[in-house]
């Protein structure tokens, strides 16, 4: 097992002053760490993970998840996200 160490770090400069923040989060007891780039077809419904406690891909036990995070690197094509 290891620890997953996070940090956000946010900065912006306005009228020559740096403003922002640093948040650290550290999660213990990680067994299993998954990182994935999936395209997903422009007005689509797709679904990107679930839980279960049926193996398969991208599919995770509900007490097992400790953190998730999903990242939109377009900067053209927004995206709906349903939870």
């Amino acid at each position: 097992m290891a620890d997953f160490t996070l940090l956000i770090r946010e900065r912006v400069l306005l009228e020559g002053t740096e403003r922002g923040t640093d948040y650290n989060l550290t999660i213990p007891d990680i067994e299993n760490y998954d990182n994935r780039i999936v395209t997903i077809p422009s007005g689509s419904e797709t679904t990107i993970f679930e839980y279960s406690n049926n193996p398969g891909s991208g599919t995770f036990n509900s007490g097992s998840f400790k953190y998730g995070r999903i990242s939109n690197y377009s900067s053209t094509v927004p995206i709906n996200l349903k939870v």
